[in-house]
């Protein structure tokens, strides 16, 4: 990333890092490649993300497989739905993550961002899927999901 990071600050936003590989610093480019229908194709980098066998909807490079999967999903992922269900779960997470940051910087010193917006998006994700938090962000602490785990069970 050091590497990367420098060679944006000596040629700007846009720099060929291979003979078929790009890196895009500029937030309106990043939207127009990234947008549906924008001609541009995910490469094998996308594969190499998770370790499922099936292509997953964030790796899937098919338009048309990509496309099905996405109109299945798309009205839990509409702008309107999940600010009308997941909007204030959303905040007082992020509100309760930055108090904690406030917390830590002030005792330590210094803020381990990494870390605390890693256990915010876990108690997130963990919220939307399973429909309750694994609470890392009040523990404070990265530990193995499956110590963390709430109990599903009834």
């Amino acid at each position: 990333m050091y590497y990367v990071d420098s060679q944006h600050k000596k040629y700007g936003p846009i720099v060929r890092l291979t003979p078929t590989e790009v890196a895009v610093a500029d937030p309106h480019a990043f939207q127009q490649i990234h947008k549906i229908g924008s001609g541009f194709h995910k490469t094998q980098w996308y594969s190499e993300l998770t370790s499922f066998d099936a292509p997953q909807i964030f790796t899937m490079s098919d338009a048309k497989q990509h496309a099905a999967r996405r109109k299945l999903l798309a009205r839990g992922f509409s702008k309107s739905y999940l600010r009308a269900t997941w909007e204030e779960l959303v905040k007082s997470k992020v509100e309760l993550t930055v108090r904690e940051m406030k917390e830590e910087g002030s005792r330590d010193g210094a803020v381990d961002v990494l870390k605390w917006w890693t256990l915010f998006s876990t108690d997130v994700s963990t919220h939307l899927m399973f429909g309750q938090s694994f609470e890392m962000i009040e523990k404070g602490e990265v530990e193995l999901a499956s110590r963390s785990a709430p109990s599903f069970a009834n």
